[in-house]
């Protein structure tokens, strides 16, 4: 078992280190028929002229002179055969290996035996034919990817019978050195061997290595495409459901912004001569917020977002009238001083109310300024106003733009202790009131309202 088991690895071993991977066979055997023509083309030069100089040196008519002639038309015939082997192969495009590899090995064979048995032959042409047989092993190893087994048996094969023939002519020549030769041609037949065969399986393997690359690039780049559409698949459902989200969002806010609308209209709609006074001060408010904005006042609280949140909290300014009974809110004369006071507290109330009725809304900036414009909208520029008489700067820019919008919409509105009064005359209240009841700078912005106050007036 054991002897078996070293066999098998001696096998192994000589099977990676000199035999040729099998993924290259038929690659070294188109090589090998390709380039048998180059050795055959040097062969026959150098026959015909070896054919030419021993001719020349001969004596007509001796034994050496026909043993040449046959030698040499051996030479010529096998070169012709060689020639006419090698181009059928190539022409008729043989595709088998095993095909391929026997015309070669067979020529090459040929021609060694040729220089062997001319040792046997003749006692002057034996280094002659050694050199001719070293040039061709010398060939066949350059040009060549013949079978190692192969070379080893050329070479060994020329050596016995180079020393045979020596020993039996007993010629004066150091074996040594032919043997020393024949070593060195062995020596450089088994490197080229390894050589040759290392850098195929190292060819081999970075082949395999960029084919495995290349398929994981591959898979990568599947991947990343099934990713890619992945990807698009989930912005595309983001999407969507963000423009679902958002189109619900506009629904629920619509509908609160229309329940606050009905409910401010019920709670207004008590007193029968203020019917439309949140729709009213709702557009007197948009309008002169854009104007603050067009005119650029205060900048550092005025914007796109503000006007959007004081267009919803206003209809919530009187919010906490409904705490004030039907009596009060209808009274024609004038309040008593406990009246009036139960009248001021609708502001504190309302901001309670609108802070209670919003809780569940998470647009916190909204709340804050409803609640705001309910508590202060009765505020005055000069400190006079209620409930906290605030001063100036100290009133929330909401309630100091609703408190002009208020003001005017009691103006020009009948009421059931006064009459309305005209636009001119109203106007003229607003620009008496500038930093007195208003702010002044809004007060001068609304007043360069006419044209379009006296459209929704007339509307």
């Amino acid at each position: 078992m054991g002897i078996k088991n070293k066999l098998r690895a001696y096998s192994h071993f000589f099977k990676k280190t000199f035999q040729y991977p099998a993924a290259y066979k038929r690659e070294l055997a188109e090589r090998n028929v390709k380039h048998i023509n180059f050795i055959v083309t040097v062969l026959f030069f150098l026959t015909i002229f070896g054919a030419f100089s021993m001719l020349r040196e001969t004596i007509p008519g001796t034994y050496r002179e026909e043993f040449l002639k046959i030698y040499y038309s051996v030479f010529l015939t096998l070169d012709i055969i060689s020639f006419i082997a090698s181009f059928i192969v190539k022409k008729e495009k043989v595709k088998s290996v095993l095909a391929k590899q026997i015309v070669v090995n067979v020529i090459v064979t040929c021609y060694v035996l040729l220089f062997i048995v001319s040792m046997f032959f003749s006692t002057e042409s034996i280094l002659v034919a050694f050199i001719f047989f070293t040039l061709i092993i010398l060939l066949s190893e350059l040009f060549l990817d013949l079978n190692i087994f192969v070379y080893l048996l050329i070479i060994i094969s020329g050596l016995i019978f180079l020393t045979w023939r020596i020993f039996q002519l007993r010629i004066s020549i150091n074996i040594l050195n032919i043997f020393f030769y024949g070593a060195v041609i062995l020596f450089v037949s088994v490197l080229k061997q390894y050589v040759t065969v290392r850098n195929l399986r190292q060819e081999m393997q970075i082949t395999q290595q960029s084919e495995l690359l290349a398929e994981q690039n591959e898979e990568l780049e599947r991947q990343k495409a099934q990713l890619l559409n992945h990807k698009e698949l989930l912005e595309a459902e983001v999407l969507e459901q963000t423009e679902s989200i958002r189109e619900r969002d506009i629904k629920l806010i619509a509908m609160q912004n229309s329940i606050i609308i009905a409910l401010s209209n019920l709670i207004e709609n008590r007193d029968e001569d203020t019917g439309n006074h949140v729709s009213r001060t709702s557009k007197y408010v948009s309008m002169l917020t854009r104007k603050a904005l067009e005119l650029k006042l205060y900048t550092d609280t005025i914007d796109e977002k503000f006007l959007y949140n004081i267009q919803r909290a206003a209809p919530l300014h009187d919010m906490g009238k409904i705490t004030i009974s039907d009596v009060l809110l209808k009274k024609p004369a004038r309040f008593t001083e406990e009246e009036y006071k139960t009248m001021q507290a609708h502001t504190v109330d309302g901001s309670r109310i609108v802070k209670e009725m919003l809780n569940d809304i998470e647009d916190s900036e909204y709340i804050r300024m409803a609640s705001e414009v309910a508590l202060y909208h009765h505020e005055k520029f000069d400190g006079t106003g209620y409930p906290y008489k605030l001063k100036g700067w100290e009133i929330p820019i909401s309630a100091r733009i609703m408190a002009i919008a208020d003001v005017f919409d009691a103006l020009v509105s009948k009421r059931c202790y006064k009459e309305a009064y005209s636009l001119e005359d109203s106007l003229q209240i607003i620009k008496e009131e500038a930093g007195k009841h208003f702010d002044p700078f809004l007060a001068e912005a609304f007043l360069s309202l006419k044209d379009e106050l006296a459209a929704v007036l007339e509307a």
